[in-house]
């Protein structure tokens, strides 16, 4: 299958903690995560803060990769992106589900990793 675009994000998980000290992490949940991830955020109430950073600063890499690599196919906004588990894997394989009314039909695979202070995301969409 041919590959129709990639995408890579890097992020310090110091530029998340500072946004959500400004206001919360729940405003700034609100702001950038799909109805199903808010359902997952619901489990993260008594997580401790570096662990809701860390949440928030993956999800966030993850959709501008697969903004950059669905460019200029779509343009999507934050809530038509969702990062889940793959649920056929039976492992935590992240897995990019595009909202079904945007009608996309491109397969997105995902690579993510976090190191000390930073997260970084890999997205190959292909027909």
């Amino acid at each position: 299958m041919p590959i129709v675009g990639i995408g890579t994000d890097i992020l310090s998980l110091t530029r998340i903690h500072a946004l959500v000290q400004r206001r919360s992490c729940d405003h700034f949940a609100k702001r950038i995560l799909s109805d199903r991830e808010a359902r997952v955020w619901e489990t993260y109430r008594e997580v401790e803060l570096s662990k809701k950073v860390r949440f928030l600063a993956v999800r966030w890499a993850v959709k501008e990769a697969t903004y950059k690599a669905l460019q200029p196919l779509y343009k999507l906004t934050w809530k038509n992106v969702s990062l889940l588990q793959d649920p056929s894997s039976g492992s935590n394989k992240p897995w990019i589900a595009i909202d079904s009314r945007l009608g996309c039909s491109y397969t997105l695979h995902c690579s993510i990793s976090h190191d000390g202070d930073y997260v970084t995301s890999f997205v190959v969409a292909e027909k």
